[in-house]
């Protein structure tokens, strides 16, 4: 694998409009309510070409560009000095009667340091979806793609084979059903890329799909991420998803790709001739900055230094609560952005969670299909005619999974799970309850964890050489025993939390006297039933190997016990 670059490349995408209507009117009203969006009415308009004062760091400069025959572009840049450091952040439309309409975004610090984590402007997703963005002949979409089944894949088909893209496409290949593995895009990945690449998730069944038609020297991997260039070159990297440079190659080899893309020629003009408006703009020292102030409308903005403009010292001083009121509240909304962006990202790991196992499922399926086939056939020529043709017999009443607390309880006294034995306290299992709309949910993830335990006892039984702990077991997937998604698996509790006298005793569950004892021992292992806030169940657990027979202690099973941010 390369080397990760010392520095982050900007940002930067450039993509077709295919919308209806003229493209500068229709994005205009959400670049101007994206360049207000901390001071209301600092820019009017984006009619005219102009330079506006945002604050004492901070400025927005409108370029635009009428040409003949319809040509016409606008460019709005929002500039932040930061000590010795400048951000820019630019956004430009342009229209012209033989190219069409394109979008032009661009994202640098000056000067470029390393581990800048350089995102798209908020207004980029909107823009794209109000513009109709396309590459080539195909849409970009702005959010990842997940494709679950071959008939869902045209669209990438169709990009795949489009001559006229310019932009990168990013593939992660879901791993085998019957060898589970880390989800295929890497945590924070997507948001970086919005409107440089199109990103797309594969399962194996599109995966089959879609290899066809790519190039001879391309060979999708499960469980594998590409970044596919554009034509005519069609250059491949390929990544490990568990590799912790991998986000960083990722971006670099997509933003490469999307800073070499170039427009049609008319639009290129159009483009240079608007940045180099706007420099002359930001550097002229004759240039008016119009000052921001909430006691006017935008048409009784003043020039600055003119004799009726507020005086800029008793400006700063009564707009300084404001200033902090909106610093307060974008971050209480960048937290909730960022909460709702891991939710989203935890959703789609349950969904590709989910696809794995109905693979898998499907897979287990069709060999016991094929084994009772090839057991009838046997039969049949062994002269056993009746039992070869005998119907099958009914799954037992139990064989699917209990749906609430009280058949979890039931289920687990049994006798169906002779490998673990059950010290927990009755109390916190019902706290599943709590949670009418989830309960079945967590009782059937509880069950199916619990089956996933009694197997892996029952492999170590069967293979006694093999040495194998519960999340190598979990990753291997064994033909014939059960499993859960490695990723619910806890091994550990953090550090903080086993060096915390306090929640670590919130972990010591009672166990048989020949494990230790004092009837006693810690058990930091889990299993995470959900990652949602509120009860957020766990299952904690103590492996019992050197017994007569492999076994395994479940201590407790209820609501998340207390860590340090709950405490």
């Amino acid at each position: 694998m390369p080397t990760v670059p010392p520095v982050p490349a900007p940002y930067r995408c450039l993509w077709r409009c295919t919308g209806d209507g003229p493209a500068v009117d229709t994005a205009a009203p959400l670049i101007l309510r994206w360049a207000n969006r901390n001071h209301p009415g600092a820019v009017p308009h984006l009619d005219a070409p102009g330079r506006y004062r945002l604050s004492a760091r901070s400025r927005v400069v409108v370029a635009s560009h009428t040409g003949h025959e319809g040509t016409r572009g606008v460019q709005v840049s929002v500039l932040t000095d930061r000590g010795d450091d400048r951000w820019t952040t630019s956004l430009a439309v342009v229209e012209t009667p033989t190219a069409g309409a394109w979008v032009q975004a661009t994202v640098h610090r000056t000067p470029p340091a390393p581990g800048d984590q350089i995102l798209p402007p908020q207004v980029l997703t909107d823009l794209m979806a109000a513009l109709g963005a396309a590459d080539g002949h195909t849409s970009l979409p702005g959010r990842l793609v997940l494709h679950r089944d071959p008939g869902s894949v045209a669209a990438l088909a169709d990009a795949l084979t489009d001559p006229t893209r310019i932009l990168p496409l990013v593939l992660g290949c879901s791993p085998a059903p019957a060898q589970p593995g880390p989800r295929p895009l890497p945590a924070g990945l997507v948001p970086t890329l919005a409107g440089m690449a199109a990103v797309h998730v594969l399962d194996v069944a599109a995966q089959q799909e879609v290899t066809p038609l790519l190039p001879s020297h391309v060979r999708l991997r499960p469980g594998r991420l590409f970044v596919l260039g554009p034509p005519p070159a069609l250059a491949v990297a390929e990544y490990d998803p568990t590799d912790p440079r991998t986000p960083d190659l990722a971006r670099a080899a997509v933003t490469g790709h999307a800073h070499r893309a170039s427009p049609p020629e008319p639009v290129a003009e159009v483009l240079a001739e608007l940045e180099h408006h706007t420099t002359q703009l930001d550097t002229d020292p004759h240039t008016t900055t119009l000052v921001y102030t909430t006691a006017s409308s935008p048409t009784d903005q003043k020039p600055a230094g003119a004799n009726d403009v507020i005086d800029e010292a008793r400006e700063r001083a009564r707009l300084a609560d404001q200033v902090e009121r909106l610093r307060t509240e974008v971050t209480r909304l960048t937290a909730l952005a960022a909460t709702a962006t891991a939710r989203a990202e935890e959703l789609d790991q349950d969904n590709t969670d989910l696809a794995t196992e109905r693979d898998r499922q499907t897979d287990r399926a069709d060999r016991a299909e094929a084994e009772a086939a090839w057991l009838r056939a046997q039969a049949a020529e062994h002269g056993l005619h009746q039992l070869a043709a005998a119907p099958a017999p009914p799954p037992p009443p139990s064989s699917g999974p209990p749906r609430r607390v009280q058949d979890l309880l039931e289920r687990i006294t049994s006798g169906e799970l002779p490998h673990l034995v059950f010290t927990l306290d009755e109390g916190p299992v019902h706290d599943l309850a709590l949670d009418r709309a989830k309960e079945a949910l967590w009782v059937g993830r509880a069950w199916q964890a619990m089956e996933a335990l009694e197997d892996w006892c029952r492999y170590q039984q069967d293979h006694p050489e093999a040495g194998v702990g519960f999340h190598l077991y979990l990753t291997q997937a064994p033909t014939g025993y059960r499993i859960i998604p490695p990723r619910r698996l806890g091994t550990t509790e953090s550090e903080a939390v086993r060096s915390n006298e306090r929640l670590a005793a919130q972990r010591v569950f009672t166990v048989p006297t020949d494990l230790d004892p004092t009837g006693k021992a810690p058990m930091f292992a889990h299993i995470k039933l959900d990652v949602d806030y509120g009860i957020c169940p766990r299952i904690h657990f103590l492996p019992h190997p050197e017994g007569p027979t492999p076994t395994v202690v479940v201590g407790y099973l209820g609501r998340h016990l207390p860590v340090i941010s709950t405490n």
